[in-house]
């Protein structure tokens, strides 16, 4: 730990490998070197890090090495690989299923490689799965310029405020809509809106 808070990673690892050569049993010295693969962006290496903490620590070792996939994958579609990214955020959701960063990635995935029909369902799940990123989802739908696109998130965010959303999933709603409402040039449906938003 002193190697890698002092600028020296190659050593650190080196000694985390060492350490975890030497406690195969203990998951702290997996734990170290998964995280600063990880802070050096070193995907693979984090990931296989991660299996083999799953061995040690079946639950949290899923979580740990779903979410690196994630990460992963983000990396890829910012290459510009989608095929890999797809399959990646796919081995995730097998790993945790239901993880919504894996389901938001699997959308983006899917939207690079041309299948936007799928991709919309794969952001809609994703905020239908964890409220909390209901937002992305939305900002993802608004961003893509379709009207479909639009549509299915105008119905999405009147379902969720049928159902009480609270909270800032609540606000982040009723503002969502009232974009909505001015770009459709109904300032009356725009001006209730905001008052929800400030109530």
């Amino acid at each position: 730990r002193l190697l890698e808070e002092t600028e020296s990673p190659d050593e650190a690892l080196a000694c985390y490998e060492q350490a975890a050569g030497a406690l195969p049993r203990a998951p702290a010295p997996l734990i170290a070197l998964e995280r600063l693969l990880s802070r050096l962006n070193r995907w693979p290496e984090a990931i296989a890090a991660s299996l083999k903490l799953q061995k040690l620590v079946p639950d949290r070792g899923k979580l740990v090495t779903a979410r690196r996939r994630v990460l992963y994958a983000r990396a890829l579609l910012a290459e510009a690989r989608a095929d890999e990214a797809l399959k990646q955020a796919q081995v995730a959701l097998a790993e945790v299923p239901n993880l919504a960063a894996a389901i938001l990635t699997r959308g983006d995935a899917l939207y690079q490689l041309g299948q936007r029909a799928q991709a919309r369902e794969a952001w809609l799940e994703a905020a239908r799965e964890a409220p909390h990123v209901t937002a992305l989802s939305l900002d993802r739908l608004e961003g893509t310029g379709s009207t479909a696109d639009r549509e299915a998130a105008r119905r999405f965010a009147q379902d969720m405020i049928e159902r009480e959303a609270t909270g800032i999933t609540s606000w982040r709603l009723y503002a969502w809509m009232a974009d909505d409402a001015l770009r459709r040039k109904d300032v009356g449906e725009a001006r209730a809106w905001v008052e929800r938003v400030a109530d």
